[in-house]
């Protein structure tokens, strides 16, 4: 066992950390961390389950006709207060799970879906329930089947929400019929071009229309005085009737059943097998992953029926991921957490609204991608002098908090073993003072790539 293999082991599956938290051989340490039964957040009790969230976002918002205006926006306002405060909190155990998680491997992956998955906060009405989200419809199936996350992603209100199914209605449903409206296509476009077979899965405008009638009727269930109602309804009525036509298959009418029948074929389609396979791929191996490496993973995809059980298995022993420990420059959000696993050791934490700042500085605030498409995982992307400065600064405050309980060189031993070159080993014990070294050590190359 080197500290480069304990390196990659930490960084590439993780978020970063003390290399003696990896015990024995570093393949056998993350294998061990893959049964979903063995995890415990005490970080996400204070997550609220879907229900919970959808109901808590709407009741703050509701409007009273018999209020006057001031009345209304204080109302509003006090609503609005509520929703940014569970946001925050949603965030901070999001960030606090993966920086004192002892399975590191199971944050990454599951922040790896969320992204895949993308809801956002940029669409009114989703900030106090993006949390709920990522609990409910990305936790439990991370080792499960991919089939089964995307029937219980495409079932969430916020989703339904975010790519506007709420509103499509099946032109010759009841309610369209009577009320001159029509399909919305976001979600059936996103769910082929982002969810499952890929922008080149060899899909139609057509196929497209024919799955936004499928998917009419996936909506929410606003009846709120009903304390025991769930967030998601189907509603007959304005689900559009009659056949439909999807990549060549006819799916008679048959209600929910359709939708849910359409995603199952989905996840059988050689097209949903390579680009899931090229993600995966780009996120731990590298920004340009090879076809050999990206055709073993979609193997492993088809074989399986989509099981990520056997996909993360699969990850830990492809050897390309283990030549190179510096393959790819940290995401913001990877770069917060990795620092705030180093607070988390010296049993230290950045306050819940300095982390939302620091979050907002760097321009990756959990929640807000601006596309359906997520946060950008070439890491290519991210990397500019603005963000690396703007990085320094945050290091200088970092080094500040924990100067008192660490030692430059310890730290560094710890982070990087021999991973530290010559020069990022010179520079950090020749410092001027601890907290320069600590600063140094943490704007290094080292340990800004993973």
């Amino acid at each position: 066992m080197s500290d480069i293999d304990r390196f990659i082991a930490l960084n590439r599956f993780g978020f970063g950390g003390d290399l003696n938290t990896v015990r024995g051989d570093p393949k056998k340490w993350l294998r061990s961390q893959l049964d979903i039964n063995n995890v415990k957040n005490p970080y996400l009790n204070k997550v609220p389950n879907t229900d919970e969230a959808y109901r808590m976002t709407f009741v703050a918002l509701k409007r009273n006709k018999n209020d006057t205006k001031q009345k209304r926006q204080e109302k509003r306002r006090a609503g609005m207060r509520k929703i940014r405060g569970q946001l925050e909190n949603d965030i901070y155990a999001r960030t606090m799970s993966a920086a004192t998680s002892p399975t590191p491997y199971i944050e990454r992956l599951v922040q790896f879906w969320s992204n895949h998955f993308t809801i956002s906060t940029t669409t009114k009405g989703l900030a106090g329930m993006v949390g709920s989200f990522e609990k409910d419809a990305i936790r439990p199936y991370i080792l499960g089947n991919f089939g089964d996350m995307l029937m219980a992603v495409t079932k969430h209100p916020a989703m339904l929400r975010y790519l506007d199914n709420v509103s499509s209605i099946g032109p010759n449903s009841k309610q369209g019929a009577r009320r001159g409206k029509g399909l919305n296509e976001n979600l059936a476009r996103e769910i082929l071009e982002l969810h499952s077979l890929g922008v080149n899965g060899g899909y139609s405008q057509e196929d497209i229309i024919e799955f936004a009638k499928v998917l009419t009727g996936w909506g929410e269930n606003k009846n709120l005085n009903d304390e025991n109602a769930k967030a998601f309804l189907f509603s007959d009525a304005v689900h559009e009737p009659g056949p439909k036509k999807i990549l060549n298959k006819i799916y008679n009418e048959n209600g929910m059943k359709e939708g849910e029948q359409v995603l199952r074929d989905l996840v059988k389609h050689p097209a949903t097998a390579k680009f899931i396979a090229t993600k995966l791929a780009r996120h731990f191996v590298s920004d340009d992953p090879s076809d050999a490496v990206v055709n073993r993973l979609m193997k492993v995809f088809i074989r399986s029926n989509g099981n990520l059980l056997h996909l993360s298995n699969e990850l830990i022993f492809i050897n390309e991921i283990w030549r190179e420990p510096l393959n790819k420059f940290k995401t913001p959000n990877d770069y917060i957490i990795s620092v705030a696993r180093i607070l988390s050791q010296s049993n230290e934490t950045l306050p819940k609204k300095r982390l939302m700042a620091v979050y907002k500085m760097l321009n990756q605030m959990p929640f807000s991608a601006l596309s359906p498409a997520g946060w950008d995982d070439d890491s290519r992307k991210w990397v500019s002098s603005d963000g690396l400065r703007k990085r320094i600064d945050v290091n200088a405050e970092i080094a500040n908090i924990i100067r008192k309980t660490v030692e430059p060189a310890d730290l560094m031993n710890g982070l990087l073993g021999d991973t530290a070159s010559a020069n990022t080993q010179f520079i950090v014990l020749k410092a001027g003072s601890k907290t320069d070294a600590i600063a140094l050590l943490l704007s290094s190359p080292e340990f800004q790539r993973r």
